[in-house]
């Protein structure tokens, strides 16, 4: 469960991820769309944020939302890096939750289909 949690965050920055043109075969965001992006990763980290306040008031609901680990390591990089005033950390978090959704799908895959033997 913790993995198809952390998928539905990836999936909604893979999202924003493919509307930048950052996209597998595509070229890394410039500062403008970077700029850009910061303003969608800063609307989407403030309704995380909404999300876990009223998570709070619900015990189990509180607790789900502590175990998402991709969640955690959104807001670290979003708060913890200043996120808003260096575009060239808004390429650094997309490359790396790139890179953290196609390790969540490939984990899925092996759970769903047995491909670990």
């Amino acid at each position: 469960m913790t993995v198809l949690r952390g998928a539905r965050y990836a999936g909604v920055l893979a999202l924003l991820m493919l509307q930048a043109g950052c996209g597998p075969a595509k070229p890394i965001l410039t500062e403008q769309e970077a700029e850009a992006r910061c303003v969608e990763l800063r609307q989407l980290a403030a309704s995380v944020m909404q999300a876990r306040q009223q998570a709070v008031k619900l015990p189990e609901a509180s607790k789900l939302v502590g175990e998402a680990p991709l969640e955690q390591q959104m807001l670290t990089e979003a708060f913890g890096h200043n996120i808003y005033a260096n575009p060239q950390v808004v390429i650094r978090v997309i490359e790396s939750f790139r890179q953290r959704y196609f390790e969540l799908c490939l984990e899925q895959m092996e759970e769903q289909y047995d491909l670990t033997n």
